[in-house]
């Protein structure tokens, strides 16, 4: 049987509504895949994706008013919490910094310095030799603090914790790079640093380290990377790479790589040591890292320098949201403290440190910055004792009970 095989004849097929159905209809495919492709996009938030990735890389630019600002490193809660309901959405748990708490916690803070002086107990003073020495004293004590302080040690005079370290240098060297290049693992260099250290902080009265198995291999861990990377000297660490980087930047990425000095607690304690002792160059402009820890973080909570948006009755501060913004809080307070201080006439303030007043201009607001840190330490461990002596039954409004804020 020959002859046409029939057209299928559709209703207004020849108008333009038509036209436009049928061509519809032959680019199904394209808009199955167009539609998925919009489920995707929509799904996984990518433009915001897109823009967290990009304010984080112009944050990167040595660009004024934006530098540091954004990023997971940055200066801006919203990035942190923008970044935090892209990757969990509901499940992301917000903070915010309060501008009244943050004011409350300046003016006690500033009060405190002026009356009482920025140079509080428990200060380091900088050890004799030169800047490797200085800075392998840092390095060790810093290890050793931060692993008394995770196992829970009885407390110590931190101010005779390091002139112990001082007093075993003078004596033998033993922070010398050749000397330390002499000891042929971490493990001789432990029992040497134990013998020698527990001898000088007897004499200071002080107790001997901790005898837990974790802190020898601490320590011999970081002995034997500062040897095959870094020759025995810390001030290697300093290498300004690349280019544009300053010392303290480099010493405070390649720290990283030591034990007990990974997070943000211990870190930035062992940067301004070496930046206070003068071990690496302090470069004009250098912004000052403060640490956080738990007490820190709980007075700044109670104070309601930052503050949960729901009606949270418990906050550890961990995680990429909690921890980050506590530290944007420490940041806050000192930078306007700092402020307050920087041009204040020393005659109104003689108990401030007095080489405040002696130094550059750019090193000065750094000074200024370490010694807030210093006494707002200072500030939140006062409070944090006298709310236990007070069974937590004034007017606190949270509680901090083992490593967890609990609303009272």
């Amino acid at each position: 049987m020959g002859g046409v095989v029939p057209q299928l004849q559709l209703p207004g097929a020849e108008t333009s509504i038509g036209h436009a159905l049928i061509g519809i209809y032959r680019l199904g495919w394209v808009l199955v895949l167009a539609g998925a492709l919009a489920g995707v996009v929509v799904t996984l938030d990518v433009f915001a994706r897109i823009e967290l990735f990009a304010t984080s890389v112009i944050s990167g630019l040595p660009i004024r008013g934006l530098e540091g600002r954004f990023g997971p490193d940055g200066r801006s809660a919203g990035w942190v919490q923008a970044r935090e309901f892209v990757r969990n959405g509901s499940n992301a748990w917000p903070l915010y910094l309060d501008n009244n708490g943050i004011d409350r916690v300046v003016a006690s803070v500033h009060e405190r310095m002026i009356t009482e002086g920025a140079m509080g107990t428990d200060r380091a003073s900088t050890p004799h030799g030169f800047p490797s020495i200085r800075g392998n004293i840092a390095l060790f004590g810093c290890i050793l603090e931060q692993a008394e302080t995770d196992l829970k040690a009885p407390y110590r005079k931190w101010d005779l914790y390091y002139g112990a370290f001082d007093d075993v240098s003078r004596a033998s060297n033993l922070f010398d790079p050749a000397v330390l290049l002499d000891n042929s693992n971490g493990n001789i260099f432990w029992q040497r640093l134990r013998a020698e250290l527990n001898s000088a902080l007897l004499a200071r009265a002080e107790p001997s380290l901790t005898s837990a198995p974790v802190a020898q291999e601490d320590v011999a861990k970081a002995f034997d990377l500062l040897k095959q990377r870094f020759h025995c000297d810390v001030t290697k660490l300093a290498s300004r790479f690349p280019p544009f980087a300053s010392p303290a930047w480099g010493a405070y990425r390649r720290a990283e790589q030591f034990p007990r000095l990974s997070g943000d607690v211990m870190r930035p304690q062992f940067v301004k040591l070496l930046l206070r002792w003068e071990a690496i160059p302090f470069i004009g402009g250098e912004s000052f890292t403060p640490a956080l820890s738990k007490t820190i973080a709980w007075y700044l909570l109670d104070n309601g320098a930052f503050k949960p948006l729901s009606d949270a009755k418990e906050l550890v501060f961990q995680g990429p949201v909690n921890r980050k913004i506590a530290r944007m809080a420490v940041a806050e307070v000192s930078s306007r403290v700092a402020a307050a201080l920087a041009h204040l006439d020393p005659n109104a303030a003689p108990n401030l440190l007095p080489g405040l007043q002696t130094c550059t201009p750019e090193r000065r607001r750094w000074m200024i910055e370490q010694e807030v840190d210093t006494t707002l330490w200072r500030q939140a461990r006062a409070s944090f004792q006298a709310a236990k002596a007070a069974s937590w039954k004034d007017s606190w409004r949270w509680k901090l009970d083992d490593d967890v804020a609990r609303r009272l």
